[in-house]
């Protein structure tokens, strides 16, 4: 009766574990950053035209970025981009237990790559306006899932012609189409053929790793000197990533894709035959449940929280929808110093409903700066509408083709783009 009754503690463990990643996807999708989610999808942009599809797989990565971008648009409607965002993450933890044989007790170790992933998009705050990567909520995930399928390819590849064939395919086929993804795909399976040639003392399985090797190196100096010219070549190696800095309060961001390099390459060089013994046996109960919820502390604790942005956000969708009341009750709630463009979206509501004159100083006044590890002026965030708003047409397309410019096109610039060439 005893290992039936472990069987049922299992199951319960990985029922549990199972049941707090959905819950928590969806706490930090649909239920509280609804708005947030709606922001990411107007911020990009997805057409279904053959020069968009020719614009994004003309840069390395842009398959990947071309479906992240038609991934993002469900977030219009923030409940059915939930959906989809939660059935992908689920998609990769499968994945990645079905790759480095986390079943069992080690089950709850499958969802850490997932939980970075969901950090990856919870962290970001205010940096979504500044962010040059188009589709980068889905572009990390399609990366990752293209890792695990190389990963699971490589283990049923028997023969030295195959596997070498393999991790050749694997580079060709994977560079245009996730950048720095699959590069890194390619390096774990360089260190799989290398564990399993030192372990075995098989060393023809150096063969495949050395193609590997070279591949790394060799493939995106070749597509770049003969395919792919609009990406710089410093950012060879790195296409697909987000433009963090690496210095100051920015470093942090980098934290969940260093937590999911770090768990491939772990779970690459382990060995992972199954053991009996007590000792084995207690370290595959505790730790994994263990580890598990120390990847949902990371969420719960790294992402971001700023009650000032979360009012913008809803203040700034209230007004472009003409909700004007609506505003001045979200000012009403205001605790905290207001940030500047808080009082801007009160003072417009005020003056839009022709109040100004008589409640204009019954609202908090304030000019709190923004909790972004980068200084954004509140010019990038919504100086398109309010010049637009007070009737600026041509100060309203100027910084529409300032930002185009800088971060791309997407659909709220072209918004604004239209709005000021009829007002003209």
């Amino acid at each position: 009766m005893k290992p039936i009754q472990g069987e049922k503690h299992i199951k319960l463990i990985n029922g549990t574990g199972t049941g707090l990643f959905i819950l928590s996807v969806l706490y930090y999708t649909v239920i509280q950053n609804a708005r947030f989610l709606y922001r990411i999808q107007d911020l990009d942009l997805f057409v279904f035209s053959r020069q968009y599809l020719t614009d994004s797989i003309d840069k390395i990565g842009g398959v990947s970025v071309y479906i992240g971008s038609f991934l993002t648009q469900f977030f219009y409607h923030p409940w059915l981009g939930s959906l989809i965002y939660l059935a992908l993450l689920l998609l990769v933890s499968l994945l990645t237990s079905k790759a480095f044989n986390l079943t069992g007790r080690k089950l709850p170790l499958s969802f850490i790559p997932a939980l970075a992933l969901l950090l990856s998009m919870t962290e970001l705050g205010y940096l979504i306006y500044i962010l040059k990567l188009d589709g980068f909520v889905y572009v990390s995930i399609l990366g990752v899932m293209y890792i695990l399928g190389g990963m699971l390819l490589v283990r049923k590849m028997k023969t030295i012609l195959s596997q070498t064939s393999g991790v050749f395919l694997y580079l060709l086929i994977g560079y245009p189409v996730c950048g720095a993804y699959a590069l890194f795909g390619g390096l774990l399976i360089v260190l799989h053929f290398l564990k399993q040639a030192l372990s075995t003392h098989t060393y023809r399985l150096s063969i495949p790793a050395i193609v590997g090797l070279v591949g790394l190196f060799l493939f995106p100096y070749v597509y770049y000197r003969l395919f792919f010219h609009e990406t710089y070549l410093a950012n060879l190696f790195f296409t697909n990533l987000p433009n963090f800095l690496t210095t100051g309060a920015e470093r942090v961001l980098w934290v969940p894709y260093l937590v999911i390099a770090a768990f491939f390459l772990v779970a690459v060089l382990l060995n992972h035959q199954p053991k009996t013994s007590k000792h084995t046996s207690l370290f595959a109960c505790i730790v994994p449940g263990t580890l598990f919820l120390a990847g949902l502390a990371m969420v719960i604790g790294l992402s971001f929280h700023d009650k000032n942005f979360t009012t913008e956000l809803a203040m700034l969708n209230a007004s472009e929808n003409g909700e004007w009341n609506n505003v001045l009750r979200l000012a009403k709630k205001q605790q905290d110093e207001p940030t500047r463009l808080i009082v801007m979206h009160t003072n417009l509501a005020l003056y839009k409903l022709g109040l100004a004159g008589d409640n204009l100083f019954k609202y908090r006044d304030g000019n709190k700066a923004m909790k972004s590890p980068r200084e954004i002026l509140p010019m990038r965030l919504a100086g398109t509408f309010f010049y637009y708003q007070y009737g600026k047409p041509n100060y309203c397309y100027r910084w529409c083709m300032e930002d185009m410019v800088e971060y791309g096109m997407n659909a709220s610039v072209l918004r604004y783009f239209v709005l000021s060439c009829i007002m003209n």
